[in-house]
C-alpha cells in the first residue's frame, strides 16, 4: 500500500505540506529584506521641552550635526542605534555643576607625552531651578539633533574617535564639546562654550561668542570672521589663528607651544596687541595706515585704530603674524606663504621625512615640528563631570 502524496482537503481547502509552507515563508522573507526602501532603519524621535532645556549626545564615536529651529522640541534623527530619554535636570546640582571640571589628559604626541592642565569651565545665565533634559547616547554611528533656539546647555562627548561634530545656529547655550579625535566645527553660533578636540581641529566660521575656551593638542584651532567678548584659545602642536575677526571689550589670549599664531583684524577693528615669541619670529602686514607697531627682538606691541581690547599672543617654538583683513589676501612674500601654508599643510605620511624620530616618545630639537602636524594616537578623552 502506498502513502498518498495529495495534501490533505479539509472542507474543500487545499493545504500545502509543512516543508512547502516553511519554504514559501523564508521566501517571502527573503524577498522583503531585497525589496526593503533604502534607509529603512532610519529613525526619528522628538521630546517636548521648556525654557533653558538640556541636551547631552555621548557616544564611542559618531558623525553627529546639531542644529536650531523655533520650535521648543528636541528631535533626534539617526540611521544607527541613537537613542534619546527624557528626564528632569537641575543646573548647579552635582550632576551638572555651575563649574565644570575638564579633567587632566596624559597626551601620547610627536614630542613626547604632553600633560594638559586641569581647567574648569563657569557656567553663567542658566537658572538654578528644574528643567527638561534630553539624553541621547549610542555607540557609533549618524545622527542630527535638531534644538530649540533658547536651549539652555548643550554637551557632546564622544570617547572614541576620530569623530566630527557641526553645531549650526546654537546662539543661547552654553556649550561643552569633548572629542578624542576628528574635528568640531562651529558655524553662526553665539553664547558660551568649552571645546576639547585632543586630536584634532576645531573651526568656528561667522560666529559672535561671549565667551569661549578652546583647546587642542596635535591640530590647529582657526576662527574666521567671528567675533569674541572673552576668548582664549591654545594648542601644543597646532596653529592658532584669529582671522579676519573683531574683538569687543574683554579679554583674548591665543597661545601655541610648537605652533604659529595668526591674528587678522576685521575692517575697522580696533584693538592692542601683545605678542611674544620664544624661538620664532614676529612678522606684520598691515594695509591700514592706522596702526602703531613696535617691535623688538622676540616681542611686538600694535596698535589697531587707535587701540581697543586687549589681545595677547605667544608662541614658544612658532612664530606671530600679524595683519589685517584676511589671511588669503597676505600671502605675498615667503615669509607669510610658509606660515600660513603650515596651518593647512596635510600630515605626510613618512615620520623620516619630516625629520621626525621614529620613536614618538623620543624628543624632537626645536624647530623642526610643523604647526599643523595632526598625529593619530591612541589618547583619552576629557569629559565634563558627572556627564
Amino acid at each position: 500500500m502506498t502513502r498518498s502524496t495529495r495534501s490533505a482537503s479539509v472542507r474543500g481547502v487545499n493545504h500545502p505540506p509543512a516543508g512547502a509552507r516553511r519554504y514559501v515563508a523564508a521566501l517571502v522573507v527573503f524577498l522583503a529584506a531585497i525589496f526593503a526602501p533604502l534607509g529603512a532603519r532610519a529613525a526619528s524621535e522628538s521630546f517636548d521641552v521648556g525654557e533653558q532645556g538640556f541636551v547631552q549626545i555621548r557616544a564611542i564615536k559618531g558623525e553627529i550635526t546639531v542644529r536650531t529651529w523655533d520650535k521648543p522640541t528636541v528631535q533626534i534623527d539617526t540611521d544607527d542605534d541613537f537613542v534619546g530619554r527624557k528626564a528632569p535636570v537641575r543646573y548647579g546640582s552635582p550632576d551638572v555643576p555651575f563649574d565644570i571640571p575638564m579633567r587632566a589628559q596624559p597626551i601620547p604626541t610627536i614630542t613626547g607625552i604632553v600633560q594638559l592642565p586641569p581647567e574648569s569651565f563657569v557656567i553663567a545665565n542658566l537658572k538654578p531651578t528644574q528643567h527638561d533634559g534630553i539624553y541621547i547616547e549610542g555607540k557609533t554611528g549618524t545622527a542630527t539633533v535638531t534644538v530649540p533656539a533658547n536651549l539652555g546647555m548643550l554637551v557632546v562627548a564622544m570617547r572614541g574617535g576620530p569623530s566630527h561634530v557641526d553645531i549650526d545656529g546654537v546662539k543661547s547655550a552654553t556649550m561643552i564639546v569633548a572629542l578624542r579625535g576628528g574635528a568640531a566645527r562651529f558655524h553662526d553660533v553665539g553664547g558660551d562654550g568649552f571645546v576639547q578636540v585632543l586630536n584634532g581641529r576645531v573651526t568656528a566660521t561667522n560666529s559672535n561668542f561671549n565667551r569661549i575656551r578652546v583647546r587642542t593638542v596635535n591640530d590647529s584651532v582657526v576662527f574666521e570672521r567671528c567675533s569674541a567678548k572673552q576668548i582664549e584659545a591654545s594648542s601644543v602642536h597646532g596653529s592658532v589663528v584669529y582671522d579676519n575677526g573683531q574683538f569687543v571689550p574683554g579679554q583674548a589670549r591665543f597661545e601655541s607651544t610648537f605652533g604659529n599664531v595668526l591674528i587678522g583684524l576685521g575692517r575697522g577693528g580696533g584693538a592692542q596687541l601683545s605678542a611674544h615669541s620664544g624661538t620664532g619670529k614676529i612678522y606684520s602686514n598691515f594695509t591700514q595706515r592706522n596702526v602703531a607697531l613696535h617691535q623688538r627682538d622676540s616681542d611686538a606691541t600694535a596698535t589697531v585704530h587707535g587701540g581697543g581690547p586687549l589681545v595677547n599672543l605667544s608662541s614658544e617654538h612658532g612664530s606671530i603674524y600679524l595683519y589685517d583683513g584676511a589671511i588669503e589676501q597676505k600671502r605675498d612674500s615667503p615669509d607669510w606663504h610658509e606660515g600660513t601654508a603650515r596651518v593647512n599643510a596635510p600630515l605626510p605620511a613618512n615620520r623620516s621625512a619630516r625629520g621626525l624620530p621614529a620613536n614618538p616618545r623620543e624628543r624632537v630639537p626645536n624647530g623642526t615640528i610643523h604647526a599643523s602636524e595632526t598625529i593619530r594616537v591612541r589618547i583619552s578623552v576629557a569629559s565634563p563631570h558627572r556627564f
